[in-house]
């Protein structure tokens, strides 16, 4: 058995359900709250449970260790492997207690908190970016290995009949699992002019903007817009899309630096420690296709510059095959579970 420990949103699940799907192990989740986190798990149907913490309530950590012991003694696990966020700290010390492998995943280009504080008690620490190196004091514990990513999808996404009109070029507008709502304001309002440049729109809103049910789809002069609350087969998306308009969290980047799509990336400007402009900055410099904007500078003007400027330059080089470094990650983990 193989602990996950994660945060509730994508970024931290699906790297877990990425190295999950790689082992022959059975796999139980931690998570500390159930939005997005139980739509996003039932979908791949891993078994889960929700414990709650919160760094700044110390005054409840006796009840949350009370907790994370039940769950070593349920489970019995042989490996812990934390993904970020805070709930990652107490599950650690008491791994550590008990003897139990920790290794922790730093998917950003700055060390959450959660990872500067748990590296006392984990053997390894695997970073997406090199860059994350430098924010941890026990640097011999690093591996750079990569974002692990997810290769098995579910196939239960629900696609309108316009779908299938679509063809490129075609923006991707990805907010990730929660959604970006200026993003998604933005495109709401200026669809019709990026149609207007020979553009098709797939648009990822996340259920905030749009229920669980519904779809928006519209066709204006032969190009198609299409909005969907989330999409669990992000490859659908990926094989339609020219140019991808996202977030800069670490799974987003590490999905399109797979697929080699040119990007615009708009940091969410609250992200803790501003990883995600850290992230944006990392990534543009080793991906000259991409480039990134501040959400306080996202207007019409921007953005059809870059879509003209893209289109002139979109690659159709070979994805570079990211089973490499999972196995690399593999084979450091399974060293933990002998």
């Amino acid at each position: 058995m193989i602990l996950y420990v994660s945060g509730a949103t994508g970024g931290h699940i699906y790297p877990g359900i990425a190295m999950a799907q790689a082992f022959n192990e059975s796999a139980h989740f931690i998570v500390s709250r159930p939005h997005p986190a139980k739509d996003i798990l039932n979908a791949y149907q891993f078994s889960y449970q929700v414990i709650g913490f919160s760094i700044k309530a110390l005054i409840l950590f006796p009840i949350v260790i009370g907790k994370i012991m039940m769950v070593f003694l349920t489970h019995r696990p042989k490996l812990v492997m934390a993904m970020g966020g805070g709930i990652c700290i107490p599950f650690a010390v008491v791994a550590w207690c008990l003897r139990v492998p920790v290794i922790s995943f730093e998917q950003n280009a700055i060390p959450g908190r959660a990872t500067r504080a748990i590296q006392w008690f984990s053997k390894k620490i695997i970073t997406a970016f090199e860059s994350a190196k430098h924010g941890i004091i026990l640097k011999s514990k690093v591996r750079c290995l990569g974002n692990p990513m997810r290769i098995n999808y579910p196939t239960n996404d629900r696609l309108p009949s316009e779908w299938n009109k679509i063809k490129k070029p075609t923006l991707l507008v990805v907010g990730g699992s929660q959604g970006a709502a200026k993003i998604n304001a933005f495109i709401h309002t200026n669809r019709h002019q990026i149609m207007a440049l020979g553009m098709n729109i797939i648009h990822l809103t996340g259920p905030r903007f749009l229920s669980e049910k519904d779809c928006i789809s519209e066709t204006v002069d032969d190009h198609t817009y299409v909005a969907l609350p989330y999409l669990n087969n992000m490859m659908l998306a990926y094989e339609k899309a020219s140019i991808v308009l996202c977030r800069s969290g670490a799974t987003t980047l590490s999905e399109i630096h797979y697929q080699q799509i040119p990007s615009i990336l708009v940091p969410f400007p609250f992200a803790m420690d501003d990883h995600q402009e850290i992230n944006a900055i990392e990534f543009v410099k080793s991906h000259p296709n991409s480039c990134w904007i501040p959400e306080s500078e996202l207007s019409m003007v921007h953005i059809a510059e870059q879509i003209k400027t893209m289109n002139k330059k979109i690659s159709h080089e070979l994805a570079p095959d990211p089973v490499a470094d999972m196995n690399i990650i593999c084979e450091l983990v399974k060293t933990y579970l002998k």
